[in-house]
């Protein structure tokens, strides 16, 4: 996650605590403790920190097992199911890595109450990085809005962000996301990295809400 990614979802949140009350929160493909302390110290800093002062329990979730994860689940599997549902969920950059989209787009939507709260962030411009897959999903806000719109969700905020990654290591994901597809002969991940190539890199953010049904 870049750290302009943070900053924003930072923002959001605390628009989203002066309107409602937040006592559960999920985070969907968390990975570690480590990987949210340490690797990218600022998602644990300017993400959960602020959610833990205002006494929310924060749950992680994620595909792998590892220390700080609560939950291991495969969110893209028909067979997920979790009985717990959540006044936030968040999701960040998991999309362009599920196999099955639609199975996965749903297994979030139902994990929120109604009345809750989703809040996504995609590549817009970024790279081909297997993790495992990268099933090239780049979606506008507008796209992401309507992928959720179906399952009663409204959009109440979305922007693109612009992160401010230095040339050197632009350069250097381009380079080896290059080697990997050459690697793995993707003809259509090679005409994606050509675009990214002549461009800089974009975050689609979303703050969707959970219709009450009422």
């Amino acid at each position: 996650m870049f750290l302009e990614e943070s900053i924003y979802i930072k923002i959001v949140l605390q628009k989203i605590l002066t309107l409602s009350k937040l006592s559960n929160v999920l985070d969907v493909g968390s990975s570690t403790s480590e990987f949210r302390t340490v690797s990218q110290s600022h998602i644990d800093k300017n993400i959960f920190q602020p959610l833990r002062e205002k006494g929310v329990k924060i749950s992680h979730m994620d595909l792998k097992k590892g220390t700080g994860v609560d939950i291991v689940a495969d969110i893209s599997s028909e067979r997920f199911t979790l009985s717990q549902k959540y006044d936030l969920v968040i999701c960040t950059n998991l999309l362009e890595h599920v196999l099955d989209l639609k199975t996965t787009i749903f297994n979030i939507s139902s994990l929120i109450r109604e009345g809750g709260y989703l809040l996504i962030t995609v590549p817009l411009i970024y790279p081909y990085h297997p993790d495992p897959i990268d099933n090239l999903s780049r979606f506008t806000p507008q796209e992401l809005s309507r992928l959720f719109s179906l399952l009663s969700f409204q959009k109440i905020y979305a922007t693109i962000i612009y992160p401010r990654l230095p040339l050197t290591k632009w350069a250097r994901d381009l380079a080896m996301s290059f080697y990997k597809i050459f690697h793995k002969k993707n003809c259509a991940a090679l005409i994606f990295n050509l675009r990214c190539f002549l461009s800089k890199p974009k975050v689609s953010l979303i703050m969707l809400k959970k219709s009450t049904g009422k």
